[in-house]
C-alpha cells in the first residue's frame, strides 16, 4: 500500500519530510524508476507536477483551452469529494499561526 511506503520513507529519510520532490524520487525508486544523479538534480530544480497542473487550472479558469465535457464533469465530482474531506479554511489558518516559511513561486 502506498500509504505504508510513504510512511516508511518519511521515517527513514528525513530529507523527504521537507521536500515533496525528494519524497517523489524515493517513491519512484521503490517502484523501480531510477534516475541518474544529473536527472535527479534537474528534477529537483524544475516546477513540480502540482505547480504545473495548478497553472493549467488557472488558464482554464480564465476560459482558455478547455477540457472536454466528460473531463470537466469528472474533475467537478472529484473536486466535490475533496471539498467534503478537507478542514474549513479557518481551521487551516490556525495551523499556520506561528509558522515561519516561504513559498517559491514558479509563475507570475
Amino acid at each position: 500500500m502506498l500509504h505504508d511506503r510513504v510512511r516508511v520513507i518519511l521515517r527513514d529519510k528525513p530529507k523527504t519530510r521537507n521536500s515533496d520532490q525528494e519524497l517523489v524520487l524515493e517513491v519512484w525508486e521503490q517502484f523501480g524508476l531510477y534516475l541518474s544523479n544529473s536527472q535527479k538534480a534537474k528534477f529537483l530544480e524544475i516546477p513540480t507536477s502540482d505547480t504545473i497542473t495548478r497553472v493549467r487550472r488557472k488558464i482554464q479558469e480564465e476560459g482558455e483551452y478547455q477540457a472536454t465535457e466528460n473531463i470537466k464533469k469528472f474533475r467537478k465530482v472529484k473536486s466535490m469529494i475533496v471539498q467534503q474531506n478537507i478542514p474549513k479554511a479557518k481551521e487551516v489558518d490556525k495551523l499556520f499561526d506561528d509558522t515561519d516559511f516561504t513559498i517559491k513561486k514558479y509563475w507570475s
